[in-house]
């Protein structure tokens, strides 16, 4: 009576311990037949218990899986193993489909129970869930890539900032940023793409890593096709200022089968278009290819994003120095009746003239205005302006000879800014009756299409009514300040002088102007009235050799 009561309690406590167990257990007998599973094996793999016995005996292979989700052969798993060897083994890790079809990684041990005569009469299986894990393990490794990935692309970004400071011009920094990029082992080639000259498509000017035959067959295609090239992914940045990415080209149907064909041929599964921007402009758009099948993480496509906007700002740069050292300029004039056209429908509704002559970006992309307006009433002109929805704020400043001097916050584009961003400078913005003219001066080797297309963007019905070649004499450094020296009265330039050697204009400041006036022998409001009028004179010769000023850049 005692030995079966014993009997019972052994058995009601291993089903006790067995259906409490927080991991999976499954015991199998000395023929490796399974005879018992617990509820938390059940859970696992999703599956009631009689289902889970009936299927592992049916099947002559179990669907157990390793890391690589490579069938694992009933041999080699740790059952069969213990059997032979009678010894326990742990960890052993496997990937087994559950029956909703997601995937469990789970961790097996396998320990022997021996009968009286030393044979193995069980084997009990433990399987302890470890997907979550797993699946923090994958994304540390995972993440330790797109650093290393990241840390490459930072060292070809080094070798490109270092060529932009020795470029002299456009195409000196499109062809080293093609060969950094193609001669880095992350990917395999590289091309430089402007706008076709219509205005519709792309064309190649600069690559690097790319055969002859690819080459050749995409610069035939932008040219001889144009309206094909403009349905590219690549061609779609110049719009829309953001990057493109096609990640299996064979599958990109806006991608000709030609290129397609040379893309696998070079390996370049997957591209991905970045765009030259400066500020809203894009100059031209980078696109980059590589077979890495783990390419173009966020992560990376915000670095060449970064590397995008660089090269873009080198390009400016460049640009804007032809201008200042040139000594002949293309001037282009525009005439603007759209709309759209802001200020020309001021100038219109108003009964007034407007000159617009500086524009400052604000932080959140809207734009400040100086605008001199005459011809009709101040008053007038501000109620004429606050009907208007795309004129935010707006201020007056001054008065004066029938003209008032208007600060205006505007959310529009504005052709002039673009224009300015390709490195043009404005020499005129008006509007008069319901019509704006823009005047903009370019280096001799400006794209000059770029500059029209520019101001089609905003403002399609914008007319190009003049084009003329004119020469500017270039005035140097020491002509620069002699003519300055020449408009400052002797007290504003020692006032002027003063000021700047006693560290007044520092920060913090080295001294007072109530100390300088001592220093002078003269009293703090002289001080200050030579020392506005000087500055006054200086920041209208830099900003647009008059009084008002003229847009530059």
């Amino acid at each position: 009576m005692a030995h079966g009561t014993n009997a019972a309690q052994s058995e009601a406590i291993t089903s006790t311990i067995l259906e409490t167990s927080p991991v999976g257990i499954a015991v199998f007998d000395g023929d490796a037949t399974i005879v018992r599973v617990n509820d938390r094996l059940a859970d696992l793999l999703g599956a009631a218990k009689d289902e889970i016995i009936e299927k592992v005996t049916r099947l002559e292979e179990w669907p157990v899986y390793d890391e690589t989700r490579t069938h694992v052969p009933k041999a080699d798993l740790p059952i069969r193993q213990v059997l032979v060897s009678g010894e326990p083994l742990y960890n052993h890790e496997y990937q087994i489909p559950r029956s909703d079809g997601d995937w469990l990684w789970c961790s097996l041990n396998a320990a022997p129970i021996f009968d009286d005569d030393g044979a193995v009469a069980f084997v009990v299986v433990s399987v302890e869930d470890i997907t979550e894990r797993k699946a923090r393990e994958q994304a540390l490794i995972e993440q330790h890539a797109e650093l290393q990935t990241v840390n490459q692309i930072n060292n070809v970004i080094r070798d490109i900032n270092h060529s932009l400071v020795g470029a002299t011009t456009q195409e000196e920094i499109e062809t080293a940023v093609c060969e950094a990029i193609a001669g880095s082992a992350l990917y395999e080639f590289a091309w430089i793409g402007e706008r076709h000259t219509s205005g519709v498509g792309m064309v190649p000017r600069a690559s690097a890593g790319v055969d002859a035959a690819y080459y050749d067959t995409l610069r035939s295609l932008a040219r001889n096709n144009p309206e094909a090239a403009e349905r590219w992914p690549s061609t779609k940045v110049f719009t829309t200022g953001t990057y493109s990415l096609a990640r299996d080209v064979s599958k990109t149907t806006a991608i000709p089968g030609e290129i397609q064909t040379h893309s696998q041929r070079l390996s370049g599964e997957s591209s991905v278009a970045i765009p030259l921007l400066y500020d809203t402009t894009v100059y031209a758009v980078l696109v980059i290819s590589t077979d890495r099948e783990d390419a173009f993480t966020t992560p990376e496509l915000n670095v060449l994003c970064e590397l995008g906007e660089t090269i873009g700002y080198a390009i400016n740069a460049i640009q804007t120095r032809r201008l200042l050292f040139t000594d002949s300029v293309i001037e282009l004039e525009f005439e603007v009746a759209d709309e759209n056209a802001v200020f020309a429908q001021l100038s219109r509704e108003a009964s007034c003239h407007i000159e617009i002559h500086q524009l400052v970006t604000r932080t959140d992309g809207g734009l400040v205005l100086y605008c001199e307006v005459s011809g009709a009433p101040a008053e007038t002109v501000e109620e004429t302006a606050r009907a208007f929805p795309e004129i935010k704020t707006l201020r007056r400043i001054r008065e004066d000879n029938g003209a008032t001097l208007f600060e205006f916050s505007v959310s529009v584009p504005s052709a002039a800014k673009s224009l300015m961003d390709l490195g043009g400078q404005i020499t005129r913005t008006a509007a008069t009756d319901g019509v704006s003219r823009i005047v903009v001066e370019f280096a001799p080797e400006a794209d000059i299409y770029a500059a029209v297309h520019a101001v089609s963007d905003i403002y399609p019905n914008a007319t190009l009514i003049a084009k003329r070649e004119r020469d500017r004499p270039v005035e140097t450094t020491r002509e620069f300040r002699h003519k300055l020296n020449e408009q400052l009265t002797d007290r504003q330039r020692d006032a002027l002088s003063a000021a700047y050697h006693a560290g007044y204009f520092d920060w913090p400041r080295g001294s007072t102007a109530e100390e300088i006036a001592s220093s002078m022998g003269i009293s703090s409001a002289t001080f200050h009235q030579h020392l506005r009028a000087a500055q006054r004179k200086r920041l209208s010769a830099f900003f647009g050799g008059n009084e008002r000023g003229n847009l530059h850049t």
